[in-house]
């Protein structure tokens, strides 16, 4: 006991200058504690002077009754006998009293020591928390100051690249200046010239007037033209091939063939023809002609002929009629 209460004074005074890091209800928890801790040893204190008091008078009555007991003389062996027996009494009540009184302080004063060990270990554990919370408090400052400085020494070395940076644009800059002053004239000129320009684009437009007139009686002449152009190539050409080739007997000339066009055509058509087949007798002269003896959009005859000695195995012609236009 005697003991205790000045470390208790002791942490108070650890706790009056507040941390940094340390919350408000942290430190009004363990002030709150100490205190009650504090309370509870004057509690203590009284009590024990109290008991201490309750003694002193306790021992007063004993050496009283001594006293009344040696200044007492017996006259008979009876009244002695009752004289020792309420002496005896006397001591017994007041043995038991003090007895009763030192076992229940002790165990008072036990139960209270018992709950100040436990305020003790939990002030103890909070301690240790906040001085875990200062040390990493203190490492963070540490640390942050480090990368405030290293920030501030990239800053200083940007800030110095770029006075450098303007420092070689200087001459750049007063070269832009220069190139857009000399833009300005260049782009009055240009102004000037376009002005110019213009008055040339509209004497050329009122020039062109009399040429898109002519130009436009010109396109009306060939969407005509080229109306009458589809109109005529919607009809396709036509193509074939037609003659006889015998060998034995040979085939008898003249002979007029009818070729018709499927389908037939709106009026009639062009026609082309070539000779693609001869097949004579070697010992004779080759003779051959072959002429359109009829046509029509429907059809168109053919006459395939030859003359004097000549002798003819074959002769086939090959031709391609086509729809007329106007051009």
């Amino acid at each position: 006991m005697r003991y205790l209460i000045p470390c208790v004074l002791c942490v108070q005074a650890f706790f009056c200058v507040q941390t940094s890091g340390i919350t408000d209800s942290m430190y009004h928890i363990l002030s709150s504690k100490i205190d009650t801790m504090n309370l509870e040893m004057v509690l203590m204190r009284d009590e024990q002077l109290q008991t201490k008091q309750e003694l002193r008078q306790a021992k007063a009555e004993i050496e009283k009754l001594k006293e009344h007991q040696s200044q007492d003389v017996p006259n008979t062996t009876a009244g002695e006998g009752l004289s020792d027996a309420q002496v005896n009494e006397s001591k017994s009540r007041v043995m038991n009293f003090l007895q009763k009184a030192f076992q229940s302080e002790k165990a008072h004063t036990k139960q209270t020591l018992d709950q100040m060990k436990t305020d003790v270990a939990l002030i103890r554990s909070h301690l240790n928390t906040l001085v875990a919370s200062v040390e990493t408090l203190n490492e963070t400052q540490v640390n942050l100051l480090s990368e405030v400085f290293k920030v501030g020494r990239d800053v200083e070395h940007d800030m110095k690249k770029l006075n450098d940076a303007l420092v070689r644009m200087h001459p750049r800059l007063e070269w832009l200046d220069t190139s857009f002053s000399s833009l300005n004239v260049t782009q009055r000129q240009t102004v000037n010239r376009v002005i110019l320009l213009d008055k040339e684009v509209n004497f050329l437009k009122s020039s062109l007037v009399n040429v898109n007139t002519a130009l436009e009686q010109q396109l009306t002449n060939l969407i005509e033209t080229v109306s009458e152009m589809n109109t005529s190539l919607k009809e396709k050409c036509q193509s074939g091939e037609f003659g006889p080739h015998l060998f034995n007997p040979a085939p008898s000339y003249p002979v007029t063939l009818t070729i018709n066009f499927l389908p037939a055509f709106k009026s009639k058509p062009a026609i082309v023809y070539g000779l693609k087949v001869l097949d004579s007798a070697h010992n004779t002269n080759v003779r051959v002609s072959g002429t359109i003896a009829e046509m029509t959009n429907a059809y168109f005859k053919f006459t395939i002929s030859t003359w004097a000695s000549t002798v003819m195995y074959g002769a086939k012609f090959s031709w391609m009629a086509c729809p007329k236009t106007n051009i």
